[in-house]
């Protein structure tokens, strides 16, 4: 199982989901790379996706659910990298 990025991303890194768009797994790269599919716009806490709706940009989102393990919730604001 290859290591999950998502926790370390923050506005302006890159990165691909090398799982499922229901299970992602993300893994950082530079946003030069040709694997890198999106661009993170912003990093908000909390637990839900609507807060991205008042983003400018924003074509998709990532939530991470903290409640079972005590880890943080946030959710990812991203857009396509183009």
């Amino acid at each position: 199982m290859m290591k999950d990025d998502t926790e370390e991303l923050e506005a302006g890194d890159c990165f691909r989901n090398n799982g499922t768009k229901e299970k992602p797994e993300t893994e950082r790269l530079s946003c030069s790379d040709s694997g890198a599919e999106y661009k993170v716009i912003k990093v908000v806490d909390g637990f839900t996706s609507l807060v991205c709706s008042d983003v400018k940009g924003t074509t998709g989102t990532l939530s991470q659910h903290g409640l079972a393990t005590g880890d943080e919730s946030f959710v990812i604001c991203f857009r396509d990298n183009v």
